[in-house]
């Protein structure tokens, strides 16, 4: 049997994981299973320090995903459920911005982009393709580390935890605020 995938709706479902449904020891299982390990990050996540519901694992190990070899995962639990998978892989950059188009960086965005574009058109919005329950984004960081290389990443997120998470974290900002107000 033969399926039309540019219609179909967007993969929420990672090697057994639901994002918005399954728990911390679901996932962990599903991954062991794989061969893949995950550790809970000390750092948490920068943009939401304050929400203590929100728990962030990684990956630092190898994998292939969606044809692709990545060099880790990142992935964020809300409340316990799973918020969100990111593949990430470190790309060689190029020095010159002329010979941009010539570098690894370049081509792996290029690419990335046609297979995901292929598969979600009918969802795709100006920067990620989106259906109402799960977000995939394909992005890179600003600048370059050290050693020339630029990160880049292929999230799936799930788009009521997301919400949930983004009204907490206001929730906690505005307590905050009229805590430090009401102490002048």
């Amino acid at each position: 049997m033969i399926y039309n995938l540019s219609y179909c709706q967007l993969t929420n479902t990672i090697w057994g994981c639901t994002l918005g449904k399954s728990s911390v020891q679901q996932v962990k299982s599903n991954l062991a299973a794989k061969g893949i390990n995950i550790y809970l990050s000390k750092d948490g996540d920068i943009n939401y320090r304050n929400v203590e519901s929100l728990k962030v694992y990684y990956s630092k190990q190898p994998l292939e995903f969606g044809g692709f070899n990545w060099d880790g995962l990142y992935i964020r639990f809300f409340r316990g459920k799973l918020l969100s998978i990111s593949f990430r892989t470190l790309q060689r950059e190029s020095s010159i911005l002329g010979e941009y188009k010539d570098s690894e960086s370049y081509r792996f965005e290029k690419e990335l982009s046609k297979k995901i574009d292929k598969k979600y058109k009918s969802y795709r919005r100006k920067s990620d393709y989106y259906d109402g329950k799960t977000t995939i984004a394909i992005g890179t960081t600003v600048g370059t580390f050290d050693d020339g290389k630029r990160l880049w990443y292929l999230d799936y997120e799930d788009v009521k935890l997301s919400k949930e998470l983004s009204k907490c974290a206001l929730q906690i900002y505005r307590q905050k605020r009229q805590k430090d107000f009401d102490e002048l």
